[in-house]
């Protein structure tokens, strides 16, 4: 409003320059935020010769809206721990399924399960720093499964390429019923946050060496069963720690119930 009652062009021309200014940084990193301010800036920027009270009625508008948002993302949240929990047991129970297949050469296509399988474990990377921050707990204990599920990936690769060839997959139907138990219990335990699902410890699984004449599946199946059983390990000591995190709505109300007990102590002084 100033740079109008100055010069209308002066005024035409810093929203020009905003507006360009959010579109260059809508192209780095804060493409959302630099983006959000030309939106806005589009949508609400008048000539500047209307009255104040419209302006001060729309940045009331603004503010009410955003202090709203505030409050239900504090009460209602979409936390990333939970992002993270959810997006890992649905890897978890897809490796138990691949696996189930493959071993019974049941038809599968291993590429597009494979494919699903990574496109979560990338969006669950991305939420690895915000779990830390809600969490407090240390970022080595997400990284560790993070690797777990990689080399999840990379073995159930390998035994979809051997396993027409072999029928060393197909043999040991206890050990792979034992796998697939291990890795659907504890998907059901990560989304439904139920410790108990992870207490069952995998047995070790035949060593190659033992065998006659061992196959490169016999090799694979017991590093993946082994894989399988340190991340169930690795899972039962961190889900007890992600059950301890109090709810972010816990935290706004103990900081209202803190401001209110720190106003409340000034009027008594």
């Amino acid at each position: 409003m100033a740079l109008y009652r100055h010069s209308p062009l002066s005024c035409y021309l810093w929203m020009t320059a905003l507006v360009m200014l959010s579109a260059w940084f809508a192209l780095g990193k804060g493409e959302y935020l630099a983006l959000l301010v030309g939106l806005t800036m589009v949508i609400v920027a008048g000539l500047g010769n209307e009255p104040v009270e419209a302006a001060l009625w729309r940045g009331f508008n603004v503010l009410a809206g955003s202090l709203l948002g505030l409050v239900a993302a504090g009460l209602f949240p979409l936390r990333a721990i939970d992002s993270w929990r959810f997006l890992l047991a649905d890897n978890l129970r897809e490796a138990a399924t691949l696996y189930s297949k493959i071993a019974r050469r049941r038809e599968v296509d291993a590429g597009l399960a494979l494919e699903r399988f990574n496109s979560r474990l990338i969006r669950m990377r991305a939420l690895v720093a915000a779990a830390v921050q809600e969490s407090g707990l240390p970022a080595a204990g997400f990284d560790a499964i993070q690797r777990r599920q990689r080399a999840l990936c990379s073995l159930l690769d390998r035994m979809g390429e051997v396993a027409q060839n072999t029928p060393a997959l197909s043999d040991g139907a206890e050990q792979r019923r034992a796998i697939v138990r291990t890795l659907m219990r504890a998907a059901h335990g990560m989304r439904f946050n139920q410790p108990a699902m992870l207490a069952e410890v995998l047995s070790e699984a035949v060593s190659p060496l033992a065998l006659d004449k061992p196959s490169y599946c016999h090799w694979l199946t017991a590093e993946f069963n082994l894989v399988a059983e340190h991340l169930r390990e690795d899972l039962a000591l961190l889900l007890p720690s992600l059950m301890q995190v109090p709810p972010p709505s816990r935290g706004v109300l103990l900081m209202v119930w803190h401001w209110l007990s720190s106003a409340s102590q000034g009027r008594s002084r």
